[in-house]
C-alpha cells in the first residue's frame, strides 16, 4: 500500500514540475515575442530615418 502512495506522490511532484516548466517556457516565449516586436519596430523607424536622411540618433524621439 505504501508503494502505491509513494508512486502517487512522485507522480504528483512530476506533474507540478511539468506545470512549472510549462509556465517558464510560456513566459520565455512571451518575452521573445516582445523583444522581436520591439526589434522590428526599431528597424522600421531606423529605415524611415535613413530614407529621410535624418541624423542617426535612433533612441531620441523628441
Amino acid at each position: 500500500m505504501s508503494e502505491t502512495m509513494n508512486e502517487i506522490i512522485v507522480h504528483s511532484d512530476t506533474c507540478d514540475l511539468n506545470a512549472q516548466i510549462a509556465k517558464v517556457c510560456k513566459s520565455r516565449l512571451f518575452v521573445t515575442k516582445v523583444v522581436l516586436i520591439c526589434t522590428v519596430r526599431l528597424a522600421y523607424e531606423r529605415s524611415k530615418c535613413d530614407k529621410q536622411g535624418a541624423k542617426k540618433d535612433y533612441f531620441s524621439h523628441g
